[in-house]
């Protein structure tokens, strides 16, 4: 078996989304990121869900769990048009893939150890797309609510000065306090690249116990500095996708991208 460990750029993300919005794609993701996304989610149930007698249970309930389902409806669908599921079909060999949109490499590995020690996967292969660098998943907001967030650079967008005045006469909240929770570990110049080592190690404990040979692509040229002597197949994806091929608001969405994986990944399966 083949795993497959990665982010939007492995999960399918936004591949079906000239097809669902059609004229207006091109629309929807000149939109800011966050309002892209709520919107995004909005069309699909409307489209989708809305009137489907599956769901009427979640008419009336709150957005937030509307999207849940919505996020959860097109996620399963944009599995089986990603590039390892085509994989998988040209091989015909088994591929699991556990990319996930917005996720960090640590995430990916905690993936990894469970689908391997307690649900008895067994790979011949791993080929890890790396996400980005500075991702990391913290506490939602400063309240101790159970309910995390995963953080990237767009979250310094709050990161302005009326912010930081407001900041200092009151306690940080939501996206205001997730921007300065960032921003201390942005403090840290060892943080982010221990995380990315970190991961790297846990991978090579599980290679030695279980036998299956590694791969790795990386979503940014920066985590390259945190490896040595691994096998990478590309060390700048997120840039390579978008000088060569057709992208929505964050991935590819053509099948160009995806005959490039599967021939990029396929080459190096014995």
């Amino acid at each position: 078996m083949i795993v497959i460990t990665g982010d939007c750029l492995s999960s399918g993300h936004e591949m079906l989304d000239p097809g669902i919005f059609k004229d207006d794609f091109k629309k929807l993701i000149s939109l800011p990121n966050e309002q892209y996304h709520i919107t995004r989610l909005g069309k699909i149930y409307d489209l989708y869900l809305k009137n489907d007698p599956k769901y009427k249970k979640i008419k009336g309930k709150s957005k937030w769990i509307r999207d849940l389902f919505s996020r959860k409806w097109i996620q399963d669908l944009e599995h089986k048009v990603s590039w390892p599921y085509s994989l998988e079909k040209k091989l015909n060999r088994p591929v699991l893939n556990l990319a996930q949109e917005a996720t960090n490499f640590t995430e990916m590995m905690d993936l990894l150890e469970e689908s391997i020690r307690i649900k008895g996967v067994r790979p011949t292969h791993v080929i890890h797309q790396i996400p980005g660098h500075w991702r990391v998943t913290i506490k939602a907001d400063a309240h101790g609510h159970k309910r995390r967030r995963l953080l990237g650079p767009s979250i310094l967008f709050h990161d302005t000065l009326l912010n930081n005045i407001r900041n200092f006469f009151t306690t940080p909240k939501n996206e205001h306090y997730l921007c300065e929770e960032y921003k201390k570990l942005l403090k840290d110049e060892n943080f982010f690249n221990d995380r990315i080592r970190d991961g790297l190690r846990r991978n090579k404990e599980l290679q030695d116990e279980f036998g299956y040979k590694t791969f790795y692509i990386l979503t940014q040229s920066i985590t390259k500095k945190c490896m040595t002597n691994e096998t990478i197949l590309n060390d700048d994806l997120r840039n390579f996708v978008h000088e060569n091929f057709e992208c929505g608001a964050d991935c590819a969405v053509s099948q160009d991208y995806t005959s490039y994986m599967v021939e990029l990944v396929g080459s190096v399966i014995d």
